[in-house]
């Protein structure tokens, strides 16, 4: 019994090692004047960032978006937001946090869009 408590562990931090490893991206399909309900996108994931930034830029399309560019590539959680004029993105350790920094990046009249985290 404990040797399978053993490899139980070893099993469980090989694979919670390889997740933390994972990156995560947003791309998004915005036109300037868009309001911040009206913009398309998709999140997407892989084993590197350029990876996840493909992932989502396929997820974005597949939700029927036309012209998807990936804004952002996170670790663990990131965001996407908007106004008529402006955008930015933000990454963080929480959710929260992804957003706070994308609305600081963006501006006053921005909206989060969406945001999402990797973990």
């Amino acid at each position: 019994m404990n040797t399978i408590l053993k490899i139980l562990a070893v099993i469980t931090m090989i694979v919670f090692t390889n997740t933390a490893m994972a990156y995560g991206a947003i791309a998004v399909s915005d036109e300037q004047g868009l309001k911040s309900d009206e913009v398309g996108y998709g999140f997407g994931t892989g084993d590197s960032a350029a990876a996840a930034k493909s992932d989502a830029i396929s997820a974005c399309k597949k939700a029927g978006n036309d012209s998807c560019e990936a804004v952002i590539a996170y670790k663990l959680c990131g965001a996407f937001a908007v106004s008529k004029s402006y955008r930015g993105v933000g990454e963080g350790n929480s959710e929260k946090n992804a957003e706070k920094n994308a609305l600081k990046e963006c501006g006053d009249a921005c909206r989060i869009v969406t945001s999402g985290c990797d973990i």
